[in-house]
């Protein structure tokens, strides 16, 4: 049945193989991951195996859709939505996928804004609003940053969109981990990243252990004039996270720290900047 599926759409994966894509986002229809049918995460992975094969760099990332408005055989709006939802999240933890949980954030909106209507007049697609949300999710899991940054309204009022962008930020922005986003960052080649900081390795006075690490760093700057030291702690995109100063011989605390690629640069030795893995 997937090759069905996969020669069914098959101009989609002549665009995958074409293509040198940084993110492939898979979207099935409500109704099949409504009933987890374990097909479909078979169909995901051959795609996922595809997407990797042509795009070694690619996050693939499934798009959480919502329940019919009128809730079908389930009852409800929200006990199809929760479904679909959990049938996505088993799927992307069993694949190591990301994912972009728009049925959360339109759950949210539903119950918290009733006023703003998501669904087309179908009771299944989405409306402006719908398409809106969709938009702020995706703007959280991709570039990664804060919706409620986000100019554009479209021809929503202010305050439908700061509404919206807010809900986004709550669902998605604030617990990005939840949705694996940045999780499996650590499978990935560092190459995959583009950075501001680059790696040299020309000298050894400075030294991190273990690697990767969930919860600290031990940290070994070798030498005789200094007793502390300033480090600088740059994500994979090259952006500072942190700052700190510290004893020359200790302890990093990397809890707080999301799990991907990250970049320590030590101040007393510029020439040296080292590549640790959070998991």
């Amino acid at each position: 049945m997937c090759d069905q599926v996969m020669l069914s759409i098959y101009p989609g994966v002549s665009k995958i193989k074409y293509s040198n894509w940084d993110y492939v986002v898979l979207q099935d229809q409500s109704l099949a991951y409504s009933g987890y049918v374990p097909v479909y995460v078979n169909c995901a992975y051959r795609l996922d195996t595809i997407i990797k094969n042509y795009n070694k760099c690619a996050h693939t990332m499934f798009y959480v859709t919502w329940g019919r408005k009128d809730g079908m055989t389930f009852g409800s709006y929200n006990a199809m939505d929760s479904v679909i939802e959990s049938n996505y999240m088993h799927a992307a933890d069993s694949l190591k996928f990301e994912a972009t949980p728009v049925g959360a954030i339109w759950r949210y909106l539903s119950a918290n804004y009733p006023t703003i209507n998501l669904f087309d007049a179908d009771g299944s697609h989405p409306s402006l609003a719908g398409s809106y949300a969709a938009a702020c999710g995706f703007y959280s899991t991709i570039f990664r940053k804060d919706p409620t940054l986000i100019t554009f309204n479209s021809i929503l009022s202010t305050t439908d969109a700061k509404i919206i962008q807010a809900a986004a930020k709550l669902i998605v922005y604030d617990s990005l981990l939840k949705w694996n986003v940045g999780a499996f960052d650590y499978l990935m080649s560092s190459s995959c990243f583009s950075t501001k900081v680059q790696q040299n390795t020309e000298t050894n006075s400075f030294k991190i252990s273990p690697n990767p690490a969930s919860t600290f760093l031990t940290i070994n700057y070798f030498s005789q004039n200094n007793t502390n030291i300033r480090l600088e702690i740059y994500n994979i995109k090259g952006e500072l996270v942190q700052e700190i100063k510290m004893q020359s011989n200790g302890e990093l605390d990397i809890r707080h720290l999301l799990p991907g690629v990250y970049f320590v640069k030590c101040k007393e030795a510029p020439a040296e900047i080292t590549k640790f893995i959070k998991l």
